[in-house]
Protein backbone atom coordinates (compact mmCIF):
# COMPACT_ATOMS: atom_id res chain seq x y z
CA UNK A 1 0.00 0.00 0.00
CA UNK A 2 1.30 3.28 -1.27
CA UNK A 3 1.49 6.16 1.42
CA UNK A 4 -0.87 8.96 1.06
CA UNK A 5 0.81 12.17 -0.97
CA UNK A 6 0.15 15.82 0.06
CA UNK A 7 -2.51 15.99 -2.66
CA UNK A 8 -4.22 13.07 -1.71
CA UNK A 9 -4.72 14.33 1.96
CA UNK A 10 -5.50 17.52 0.59
CA UNK A 11 -8.17 16.36 -1.71
CA UNK A 12 -9.62 14.19 0.94
CA UNK A 13 -9.99 17.55 2.73
CA UNK A 14 -11.69 19.49 0.49
CA UNK A 15 -14.55 17.17 -0.20
CA UNK A 16 -14.81 16.41 3.70
CA UNK A 17 -15.34 19.96 4.11
CA UNK A 18 -17.55 20.27 1.08
CA UNK A 19 -19.91 17.52 1.91
CA UNK A 20 -20.35 18.35 5.48
CA UNK A 21 -21.47 21.75 4.57
CA UNK A 22 -24.05 20.21 2.36
CA UNK A 23 -25.64 16.91 4.59
CA UNK A 24 -24.43 18.51 8.04
CA UNK A 25 -22.09 15.50 9.15
CA UNK A 26 -19.23 13.35 7.44
CA UNK A 27 -15.44 11.63 8.51
CA UNK A 28 -12.82 10.93 6.83
CA UNK A 29 -11.15 7.51 7.38
CA UNK A 30 -14.32 5.80 8.23
CA UNK A 31 -14.18 2.20 8.64
CA UNK A 32 -16.85 0.36 6.51
CA UNK A 33 -17.49 -3.42 5.32
CA UNK A 34 -13.96 -4.25 6.35
CA UNK A 35 -12.44 -1.30 4.57
CA UNK A 36 -11.59 2.16 5.42
CA UNK A 37 -13.45 4.93 2.95
CA UNK A 38 -11.34 8.22 2.64
CA UNK A 39 -14.55 9.93 3.47
CA UNK A 40 -17.64 8.83 4.51
CA UNK A 41 -21.24 11.18 4.89
CA UNK A 42 -24.74 10.14 5.72
CA UNK A 43 -27.26 12.82 4.29
CA UNK A 44 -31.03 13.44 5.80
CA UNK A 45 -32.62 10.50 4.36
CA UNK A 46 -30.11 7.97 5.78
CA UNK A 47 -28.56 7.51 2.52
CA UNK A 48 -24.76 6.53 2.49
CA UNK A 49 -21.99 8.35 0.37
CA UNK A 50 -18.58 7.12 0.05
CA UNK A 51 -16.10 8.72 -1.75
CA UNK A 52 -12.61 6.87 -3.26
CA UNK A 53 -9.60 9.06 -3.99
CA UNK A 54 -7.09 7.23 -6.43
CA UNK A 55 -4.13 9.33 -6.27
CA UNK A 56 -1.03 6.48 -6.95
CA UNK A 57 -1.94 5.29 -10.60
CA UNK A 58 -0.52 1.68 -10.25
CA UNK A 59 -2.42 -0.78 -11.57
CA UNK A 60 -2.13 -2.81 -8.37
CA UNK A 61 -2.93 0.12 -6.25
CA UNK A 62 -5.95 1.29 -8.29
CA UNK A 63 -7.24 -2.48 -8.30
CA UNK A 64 -7.40 -2.09 -4.72
CA UNK A 65 -9.00 1.33 -4.68
CA UNK A 66 -11.63 -0.30 -6.72
CA UNK A 67 -12.06 -3.42 -4.51
CA UNK A 68 -12.53 -1.19 -1.39
CA UNK A 69 -15.18 1.16 -3.55
CA UNK A 70 -16.83 -2.28 -4.82
CA UNK A 71 -17.22 -3.71 -0.73
CA UNK A 72 -18.50 -0.25 0.08
CA UNK A 73 -21.78 -0.59 1.65
CA UNK A 74 -22.72 3.11 0.46
CA UNK A 75 -25.87 3.77 -2.12
CA UNK A 76 -23.85 6.22 -3.91
CA UNK A 77 -20.16 5.92 -4.39
CA UNK A 78 -17.79 8.82 -5.69
CA UNK A 79 -14.57 8.34 -7.37
CA UNK A 80 -11.57 10.75 -7.38
CA UNK A 81 -8.61 9.84 -9.47
CA UNK A 82 -5.35 11.28 -11.24
CA UNK A 83 -5.36 12.49 -14.46
CA UNK A 84 -2.88 9.92 -14.94
CA UNK A 85 -5.68 7.03 -14.64
CA UNK A 86 -7.98 8.86 -16.72
CA UNK A 87 -5.51 8.95 -19.57
CA UNK A 88 -4.99 4.95 -19.24
CA UNK A 89 -7.44 3.27 -21.48
CA UNK A 90 -7.33 -0.19 -19.56
CA UNK A 91 -7.77 1.32 -16.08
CA UNK A 92 -10.71 3.33 -17.22
CA UNK A 93 -12.12 0.31 -18.62
CA UNK A 94 -11.48 -1.39 -15.40
CA UNK A 95 -13.36 1.15 -13.51
CA UNK A 96 -16.36 0.78 -16.26
CA UNK A 97 -16.51 -2.88 -15.54
CA UNK A 98 -16.84 -2.72 -11.67
CA UNK A 99 -19.26 0.27 -12.67
CA UNK A 100 -21.99 -1.65 -14.32
CA UNK A 101 -21.36 -4.45 -11.82
CA UNK A 102 -22.63 -1.89 -8.71
CA UNK A 103 -25.47 -0.67 -11.21
CA UNK A 104 -27.13 -3.92 -11.42
CA UNK A 105 -27.47 -3.81 -7.24
CA UNK A 106 -28.53 -0.44 -7.54
CA UNK A 107 -25.88 1.70 -6.46
CA UNK A 108 -25.35 4.92 -7.81
CA UNK A 109 -20.96 5.43 -9.28
CA UNK A 110 -20.08 9.07 -10.59
CA UNK A 111 -18.04 8.87 -13.29
CA UNK A 112 -14.32 9.45 -12.37
CA UNK A 113 -13.77 13.20 -11.34
CA UNK A 114 -10.49 14.40 -12.33
CA UNK A 115 -8.74 14.90 -8.80
CA UNK A 116 -6.49 18.11 -9.88
CA UNK A 117 -9.66 20.08 -10.46
CA UNK A 118 -10.47 19.85 -6.61
CA UNK A 119 -7.21 20.99 -6.00
CA UNK A 120 -7.32 24.13 -8.55
CA UNK A 121 -10.78 25.17 -9.46
CA UNK A 122 -13.11 26.22 -6.35
CA UNK A 123 -15.23 26.88 -8.69
CA UNK A 124 -15.99 23.22 -9.75
CA UNK A 125 -16.04 22.33 -6.05
CA UNK A 126 -18.84 25.04 -5.32
CA UNK A 127 -20.79 23.61 -8.56
CA UNK A 128 -20.53 21.13 -10.34
CA UNK A 129 -19.36 18.91 -7.94
CA UNK A 130 -22.18 19.53 -5.77
CA UNK A 131 -24.40 19.10 -9.06
CA UNK A 132 -22.52 15.54 -9.26
CA UNK A 133 -23.30 14.33 -5.81
CA UNK A 134 -27.01 16.04 -5.15
CA UNK A 135 -28.28 14.03 -8.61
CA UNK A 136 -26.78 10.70 -7.51
CA UNK A 137 -28.14 10.70 -4.04
CA UNK A 138 -31.56 11.92 -5.90
CA UNK A 139 -31.64 9.25 -8.20
CA UNK A 140 -31.29 6.33 -5.66
CA UNK A 141 -33.54 7.48 -2.46
CA UNK A 142 -36.25 9.65 -3.97
CA UNK A 143 -39.62 8.02 -4.10
CA UNK A 144 -40.77 11.50 -5.07
CA UNK A 145 -39.86 13.23 -8.32
CA UNK A 146 -39.87 16.93 -9.49
CA UNK A 147 -40.43 16.96 -13.32
CA UNK A 148 -38.70 18.63 -14.95
CA UNK A 149 -35.21 18.47 -12.95
CA UNK A 150 -34.10 21.55 -14.85
CA UNK A 151 -36.79 24.75 -15.57
CA UNK A 152 -35.96 26.84 -18.36
CA UNK A 153 -35.95 30.95 -17.41
CA UNK A 154 -36.52 32.26 -20.91
CA UNK A 155 -34.56 33.60 -23.57
CA UNK A 156 -33.04 36.79 -24.34
CA UNK A 157 -36.36 39.00 -24.44
CA UNK A 158 -38.69 36.20 -23.58
CA UNK A 159 -39.64 34.97 -20.02
CA UNK A 160 -40.71 31.97 -18.79
CA UNK A 161 -43.98 31.13 -17.48
CA UNK A 162 -43.39 26.94 -16.88
CA UNK A 163 -44.86 24.53 -15.42
CA UNK A 164 -43.66 22.05 -12.64
CA UNK A 165 -45.18 18.91 -11.04
CA UNK A 166 -44.14 17.25 -8.04
CA UNK A 167 -44.74 13.30 -8.14
CA UNK A 168 -45.34 10.90 -5.58
CA UNK A 169 -44.58 7.43 -7.17
CA UNK A 170 -45.34 5.13 -4.40
CA UNK A 171 -48.34 3.25 -2.98
CA UNK A 172 -47.25 5.04 0.75
CA UNK A 173 -48.37 8.60 2.08
CA UNK A 174 -45.66 10.58 2.48
CA UNK A 175 -45.14 14.28 4.91
CA UNK A 176 -42.91 17.18 4.84
CA UNK A 177 -41.79 16.95 1.32
CA UNK A 178 -39.08 19.35 1.29
CA UNK A 179 -38.66 20.60 -2.70
CA UNK A 180 -35.55 22.81 -3.31
CA UNK A 181 -35.31 25.07 -6.27
CA UNK A 182 -31.54 26.31 -6.85
CA UNK A 183 -30.98 29.70 -9.29
CA UNK A 184 -27.59 29.23 -11.56
CA UNK A 185 -28.01 32.99 -12.89
CA UNK A 186 -26.08 35.48 -11.00
CA UNK A 187 -27.44 38.68 -11.93
CA UNK A 188 -30.78 37.75 -11.42
CA UNK A 189 -32.47 37.68 -7.45
CA UNK A 190 -34.57 35.10 -5.70
CA UNK A 191 -37.82 37.41 -5.54
CA UNK A 192 -37.53 37.38 -9.10
CA UNK A 193 -38.93 34.34 -9.16
CA UNK A 194 -43.09 33.85 -8.41
CA UNK A 195 -44.14 30.46 -7.70
CA UNK A 196 -48.21 29.97 -7.74
CA UNK A 197 -49.76 27.79 -5.19
CA UNK A 198 -52.09 25.03 -5.99
CA UNK A 199 -55.15 25.46 -3.76
CA UNK A 200 -54.95 23.79 -0.69
CA UNK A 201 -56.82 21.48 0.51
CA UNK A 202 -56.73 22.27 4.52
CA UNK A 203 -55.54 19.05 5.45
CA UNK A 204 -53.38 21.37 7.60
CA UNK A 205 -54.67 24.38 8.79
CA UNK A 206 -54.70 26.76 11.95
CA UNK A 207 -57.76 29.36 12.48
CA UNK A 208 -56.74 32.46 13.87
CA UNK A 209 -59.60 35.13 14.36
CA UNK A 210 -61.51 35.22 10.86
CA UNK A 211 -58.20 33.99 9.19
CA UNK A 212 -57.86 30.21 8.26
CA UNK A 213 -53.36 29.47 7.94
CA UNK A 214 -53.22 26.89 5.70
CA UNK A 215 -49.64 24.59 6.29
CA UNK A 216 -50.39 22.80 3.31
CA UNK A 217 -47.73 24.15 1.66
CA UNK A 218 -45.27 26.68 2.46
CA UNK A 219 -42.88 28.70 0.45
CA UNK A 220 -39.08 30.07 1.91
CA UNK A 221 -36.69 32.10 -0.36
CA UNK A 222 -33.16 32.55 0.81
CA UNK A 223 -29.13 31.46 0.29
CA UNK A 224 -28.43 27.60 1.07
CA UNK A 225 -25.37 26.67 2.86
CA UNK A 226 -23.05 26.58 0.26
CA UNK A 227 -24.19 30.34 -1.02
CA UNK A 228 -26.44 29.15 -3.85
CA UNK A 229 -30.00 31.37 -3.87
CA UNK A 230 -32.85 29.22 -3.11
CA UNK A 231 -36.14 28.34 -3.20
CA UNK A 232 -37.95 26.08 -0.57
CA UNK A 233 -41.44 23.96 -1.10
CA UNK A 234 -42.66 22.51 2.22
CA UNK A 235 -45.37 19.94 1.07
CA UNK A 236 -47.19 18.90 4.36
CA UNK A 237 -48.27 15.16 2.63
CA UNK A 238 -48.52 13.49 -1.03
CA UNK A 239 -50.94 10.90 -1.13
CA UNK A 240 -49.87 7.68 -2.94
CA UNK A 241 -49.71 8.42 -6.52
CA UNK A 242 -50.30 12.26 -6.36
CA UNK A 243 -49.71 14.78 -8.54
CA UNK A 244 -49.41 18.91 -7.57
CA UNK A 245 -48.43 21.14 -10.07
CA UNK A 246 -47.02 24.59 -9.47
CA UNK A 247 -46.71 27.52 -11.95
CA UNK A 248 -42.64 29.03 -12.12
CA UNK A 249 -42.94 32.66 -13.52
CA UNK A 250 -40.19 34.91 -14.28
CA UNK A 251 -40.50 38.57 -13.35
CA UNK A 252 -36.92 39.77 -13.82
CA UNK A 253 -36.26 43.23 -15.81
CA UNK A 254 -33.19 41.53 -16.58
CA UNK A 255 -32.85 39.20 -20.25
CA UNK A 256 -32.08 36.18 -18.96
CA UNK A 257 -29.21 34.01 -21.25
CA UNK A 258 -30.88 30.71 -23.34
CA UNK A 259 -28.77 28.60 -20.71
CA UNK A 260 -30.38 30.44 -17.70
CA UNK A 261 -32.36 27.64 -15.39
CA UNK A 262 -33.67 26.30 -12.24
CA UNK A 263 -32.46 23.17 -10.88
CA UNK A 264 -35.15 21.25 -9.01
CA UNK A 265 -35.31 17.96 -6.40
CA UNK A 266 -36.19 16.61 -3.65
CA UNK A 267 -34.26 17.19 -0.49
CA UNK A 268 -36.03 15.26 1.90
CA UNK A 269 -39.16 13.60 3.26
CA UNK A 270 -40.89 11.88 6.07
CA UNK A 271 -43.24 9.20 7.26
CA UNK A 272 -44.93 11.36 9.85
CA UNK A 273 -46.33 14.26 9.86
CA UNK A 274 -45.55 17.55 11.23
CA UNK A 275 -48.23 18.57 13.93
CA UNK A 276 -49.89 22.70 14.29
CA UNK A 277 -50.30 24.35 17.39
CA UNK A 278 -52.72 26.72 17.98
CA UNK A 279 -54.59 28.82 20.79
CA UNK A 280 -58.01 28.68 19.54
CA UNK A 281 -58.94 32.43 17.75
CA UNK A 282 -55.72 33.82 18.92
CA UNK A 283 -52.83 32.18 17.61
CA UNK A 284 -51.27 29.12 15.47
CA UNK A 285 -48.36 27.77 14.25
CA UNK A 286 -46.82 25.07 11.79
CA UNK A 287 -43.94 22.50 13.29
CA UNK A 288 -41.44 21.92 10.81
CA UNK A 289 -37.80 20.45 10.72
CA UNK A 290 -35.44 21.86 7.61
CA UNK A 291 -33.49 19.57 6.58
CA UNK A 292 -30.12 21.76 5.71
CA UNK A 293 -29.46 25.15 6.99
CA UNK A 294 -30.11 28.14 4.76
CA UNK A 295 -30.43 31.42 5.37
CA UNK A 296 -34.28 32.78 5.14
CA UNK A 297 -35.33 36.20 3.18
CA UNK A 298 -38.71 35.35 2.93
CA UNK A 299 -41.59 33.19 3.73
CA UNK A 300 -44.92 32.62 2.32
CA UNK A 301 -47.95 30.72 2.59
CA UNK A 302 -51.79 30.61 1.69
CA UNK A 303 -54.27 31.93 3.85
CA UNK A 304 -58.15 33.01 3.60
CA UNK A 305 -61.00 34.90 4.95
CA UNK A 306 -63.43 32.89 7.05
Amino acid sequence: MSPETDEHKRIKEIILNRLKALYGTGLKEYPNSGQINDVYVITPNQTEVFVENIWTSTKSNFQRDLNILHRSSANVKILIANPEILRDNSLSREFEKTRMAERRHGVAVSDMIDGSRILTEPEFMDKEFIEIVEDLVKGVEDPISVSPGAISLGDQNWRVRSLFKVHNKTNEIYYQIWVKLTVDTPSMGIQDISIELPKPTDELHVDVGQIRLSGDIILFKGTDQVGRKAIYLVLSSLNPGEILPFILTNNSPDAPSTSSQLKAYIISFNREPAPSWFQPGKKGGFSFKPPETFKLESVSFLMKRL
